[in-house]
Formats: C-alpha cells, sequence, structure tokens
C-alpha cells in the first residue's frame, strides 16, 4: 500500500512516495507514427495510435493537403482532448481527387500544435493506351498497353466499346484475364456488319479507372454469295472472324481460265504420283450430274493448290489455287482457327454438318450445323487404285500445308465422319481426290 507525504519547507511541496513506482504528470501526449489504407478512388484512411494522453490536450486529429506540410489552416479533422484515450484512431479523409498528389498528418493541440510523422499520398489512375484494331465481319480484336500502374496495382483491364463516342465500361466490355503493365488483346464479338463502332482501351487500380484513346472502326461486310470462273454460285457463312463458302467448290478451271485435267479412269488416276504437280480433278463415280451440283467435286492437291503452288500454315495462307479471286485455300492453322472457334475438334464436326440423312448416311451422330459450315460427305478417290469410297460417309477437305515429318511429305486434311461429332486430323497422299471449301481472304 502507498503512502503519501506532504511537507512544507520554505514554502516549497515536497512529494514522498513509499510506493516502489515514481508518481508523475503526463503533461505531453506521446503517439505512434501514422499509417495510411482503404485507399479508393476519392478517399482513405490514416490512423494514429495514442500511446498516453496527456493532461492539457485539447484538441487532435489529422490534416492534409496538397502543401508538402499541411497544417491545421489546412483541411482537417477535429477530435476534442477530453475524448482521447489510449489505442488508435482512425478517420476517413473523403473529397479527394485522382492523379493528385495529397500529404497528410496527425496533429495534437495542447499549449502549442506537435505534428506527426508526414505520408504522402499519390493517388494515381493507370496509364492506358488503345492498341490497334483488326477488323472483320461481325468481330474484332483490340486491346491496350498499360504503360503504368498509377499508385498501385491494375485490378482490371479490358476495352470497351459502342457505336457512340466514348464508351465505357456501363456499356459493352471485355476483360482482359492478365494484370499488371503490358500489351494485352481482347476479342469483340457480337457486332453487326457495315457498322461504326467506337472503342477505348481501360485499366482500373483501387484509385479509379483510366481511358485509353479512343479509336473508330467499321466491320465489313460479308458477300452473301460468291461465283467462280465457270459460274456457279456458292453461298456464303460467317464463322467467327472467317467467311467460310458453306458449300464444295465445283470449279474446272482456275481464276486465269486454265483448265484442269478432268480424270475418269481409274487407271490414269492411279498413276499419278504424289507430287505438288500432277493436278487433277473428277465428280464421285464420275457422275457429273446432280451429285456434282451436291457434293461438289474432287481434287488432287496439286489442283486446289494451283499446280507447283508452295505450302503454306500462315493465316490467312495466301494460296489462292482453285479458289476464285480474294478467296484461297485455308492452311492447316485456318481449320483449327476454325475447330477451336467451334468449341475443338471432339465437338466441332456436328457443329458444322448438315443435319439429317438426305446426303449424311445415318446415324449423321451429333449434327446440328449450328456453324452453317453445312458439311457435305463428298466421300473421296483413292490414289492407289483410283475407286471412289465414303459418299455419304466422310466429308474430306485439302488444306494447304505440307507435313515433312518422318523422312516423306504428305499433306495435312480435315474429315468429318458420320459416325462421330468431331473433326479428324488426317496426314494424306496427295494423289487422293477431297473435296475443297475456300476461305475469304
Amino acid at each position: 500500500m502507498k503512502k503519501f507525504y506532504i511537507l512544507s519547507v520554505a514554502g516549497i511541496l515536497i512529494f514522498f512516495s513509499t510506493g516502489c513506482k515514481k508518481f508523475e504528470l503526463v503533461t505531453k501526449t506521446v503517439y505512434s507514427p501514422s499509417e495510411i489504407s482503404n485507399i479508393t478512388y476519392n478517399s482513405a484512411t490514416i490512423s494514429t495510435g495514442i500511446i498516453e494522453v496527456g493532461e492539457n490536450l485539447k484538441s487532435y486529429g489529422h490534416c492534409y493537403g496538397t502543401e508538402s506540410l499541411p497544417t491545421v489552416s489546412n483541411s482537417k479533422t477535429i477530435n476534442t482532448g477530453s475524448n482521447a484515450k489510449k489505442g488508435d484512431f482512425s478517420e476517413e479523409i473523403t473529397g479527394l481527387n485522382p492523379n493528385t498528389t495529397y500529404y497528410l498528418r496527425a496533429y495534437f493541440e495542447a499549449d502549442s500544435i506537435k505534428y506527426g510523422n508526414l505520408i504522402t499520398l499519390e493517388l494515381v489512375t493507370p496509364t492506358v493506351i488503345t492498341d490497334n484494331v483488326n477488323i472483320y465481319y461481325i468481330t474484332a480484336t483490340c486491346g491496350g498497353n498499360v504503360t503504368d500502374e498509377g499508385s498501385f496495382a491494375i485490378t482490371e483491364r479490358g476495352v470497351c466499346w459502342s457505336t457512340n463516342q466514348n464508351p465505357t465500361t456501363q456499356g459493352n466490355h471485355i476483360t482482359d484475364v492478365g494484370t499488371g503493365t503490358g500489351l494485352y488483346t481482347n476479342n469483340i464479338i457480337g457486332l453487326s456488319q457495315n457498322t461504326t463502332y467506337y472503342v477505348r482501351a481501360y485499366a482500373i487500380n483501387s484509385v479509379g479507372i483510366s481511358y485509353g484513346d479512343e479509336k473508330t472502326f467499321t466491320t465489313l461486310t460479308a458477300p452473301s454469295t460468291v461465283t467462280d470462273y465457270d459460274g456457279n454460285t456458292y453461298n456464303t457463312v460467317i464463322i467467327g472472324n472467317q467467311l467460310w463458302m458453306k458449300e464444295n467448290l465445283k470449279v474446272t478451271r482456275y481464276h486465269d481460265g486454265t483448265g484442269i485435267p478432268l480424270i475418269e479412269d481409274n487407271t490414269v488416276w492411279e498413276n499419278l504420283d504424289d507430287n505438288n504437280t500432277d493436278d487433277a480433278y473428277c465428280y464421285y463415280n464420275n457422275n457429273s450430274g446432280g451429285e456434282a451440283d451436291t457434293y461438289g467435286a474432287l481434287y488432287t492437291w496439286a489442283a486446289a493448290m494451283g499446280d507447283n503452288a508452295v505450302s503454306s500454315n500462315t493465316n490467312p495462307s495466301g494460296v489462292q489455287g482453285v479458289c476464285p479471286d480474294d478467296w484461297h485455300l485455308p492452311s492447316d492453322a485456318e481449320w483449327t482457327e476454325l475447330t477451336d472457334y467451334l468449341g475443338g475438334s471432339s465437338v466441332a464436326g456436328g457443329k458444322m454438318k448438315e443435319t439429317g440423312t438426305d446426303h449424311w448416311d445415318s446415324p449423321n451422330t451429333g449434327a446440328t450445323n449450328e456453324s452453317g459450315f453445312t458439311a457435305l460427305p463428298g466421300g473421296y478417290r483413292r490414289c492407289n487404285d483410283g475407286n471412289f469410297y465414303s459418299l455419304g460417309i466422310h466429308g474430306i477437305f485439302w488444306s494447304a500445308t505440307e507435313y515433312t515429318e518422318f523422312g516423306g511429305t504428305c499433306t495435312h486434311s480435315r474429315i468429318l465422319p458420320y459416325n462421330h461429332s468431331n473433326v479428324s486430323h488426317s496426314l494424306d497422299n496427295k494423289g487422293y481426290g477431297f473435296s475443297v471449301r475456300c476461305l475469304r481472304d
């Protein structure tokens, strides 16, 4: 138990304590450094810890402003000293402006004003540039380049678009899966043909959103039909970024009028070499009537490529071959783009095949033709005997791409079967007779 004794000596009060702790009055407030948190585009929370409360503390709080050493003459929060207690006190500072630097510190007012440590708060949104637009019929690709994250890490980035100027994320937009600085690309879908759009890249951090420069583009107009050199007309279909013929080719001449050799004799076809020069075509079972109109012609790879053309696996292939002007023979990469767009090779076949069994043998598994490709089973002509096979069972289509592994040269093709929903990737001798579908440049 403590006991206190007071003696008066020459007018001086002397305090004695019989306890083990020294008795003293706290005259100054003791506090810890301030910290900042919960930063948004226009607010932040600043917290300061009070270790000891001074007996003469009148008021305390935080002051802030755009000057480097804010004082109580700037914006501030005010707390009455009598309410002070040990522990952290936190206050939300609101009404801040993005892309502005603020300075904040605590203050404690007693006989004089003491200031705490200075905190610099930069409310800077990201810097983003809108990338170039690649234009298609009902789609486009566009992205951005985040050159600076701003004050805080990127939480979202992407592109937004509209038929009106200054598109925002309140309307049509797509979010990129990445974060941070650097380039990114988005696929814009659901557009209309021959329509003008406005697009901007955007990036978001905890401060707010920034938009890149606005770009404008007009989608292409897809021809609904295409006519070959012989005057045959084919319907077309847009699938993703591609415009395909939706019928098998049946032309007998190249785009310059040069005729393609028609070979009906089995032995002559059998003797065609596996090369880039033996161009030939035929109709299934040499029937040039109704079946030819329905299923199209069968071409050797040399004929499909245009005699001496060079293999290509670029996108686009750049190989016109037997196709009309402004159209080309698709590369293996372009076939892959198609099947990937339709959900992968395991299901794309069903989405590409004509429905029903008017042309496909039963069961025509999985056929929905939801892509509009309307694949038909034109069968094939074999190179080693000249005979015809698989009408109604298989649709087999050439690509413009060779395969040169294993010491030989063969060619990529795609096979759609009557009894599966898949699209098979095949490697074949160039002397086979397969169907052709052309793709718009």
